[in-house]
């Protein structure tokens, strides 16, 4: 028993260490069970849903105050999955990986993000554009904003809680996106999901 809380501790430890949001995988769900998703950061809250014990890329978007829950998106809400189950993807990559995608709305636009690729930005009733973008960039030795330059186009990204406003998700990253001609700024959310 003891030992099985001292490894608990070390899990719950090492996720609380990792920058939020990042991808995580489901570890140690036997292959005829699944992991719970709850309505709260507790066993007896009410299951949501549920994730295969294969499932990969999972994003928490925070943390529970003790740290043995993370948080994450499920249909159009917010569930909680114990962190114990859960380790940190392969590709996780830092501060972000390869590729993410942002979003907003009043406009609706979408932001399908590469790092070192190509960049596409789109938007309802206009031609979709594509940038090639470098390396993210930190701002001075702060580790929670950072942006993604490409020719004419910049996206400031910080750590903090954002709303879609459309939904009850939570994401991780907020993103101001500034784009050429016509100049726009425009604000929204980002997953590290980039194919939701």
């Amino acid at each position: 028993m003891m030992r099985a809380a001292l490894l608990w501790m070390a899990l719950a430890g090492a996720a609380g260490a990792q920058e939020l949001p990042a991808l995580f995988d489901v570890v140690r769900v036997s292959g005829d069970d699944v992991l719970n998703i709850r309505a709260e950061p507790s066993p007896q809250a009410e299951i949501l849903g549920s994730l295969a014990p294969e499932t990969t890329g999972v994003e928490v978007t925070a943390l529970s105050a003790d740290k043995g829950w993370g948080r994450l998106n499920v249909a159009d809400a917010v569930g909680w999955v114990s962190m114990a189950y859960l380790a940190v993807h392969a590709d996780t990559g830092q501060p972000l990986p390869q590729r993410f995608a942002c979003f907003g709305n009043e406009p609706f636009w979408r932001v399908d993000a590469v790092q070192q690729g190509v960049t596409t930005v789109t938007m309802p009733g206009e031609s979709d554009r594509s940038f090639a973008t470098q390396t993210l960039l930190r701002s001075g030795n702060r580790r929670d904003t950072f942006g993604l330059t490409g020719y004419g186009l910049a996206l400031i990204l910080r750590r903090e809680q954002c709303s879609d406003g459309m939904s009850d998700r939570l994401y991780g990253l907020s993103v101001d996106l500034v784009l050429p001609g016509p100049a726009r700024l425009l604000s929204g959310c980002c997953t590290l999901q980039a194919g939701r």
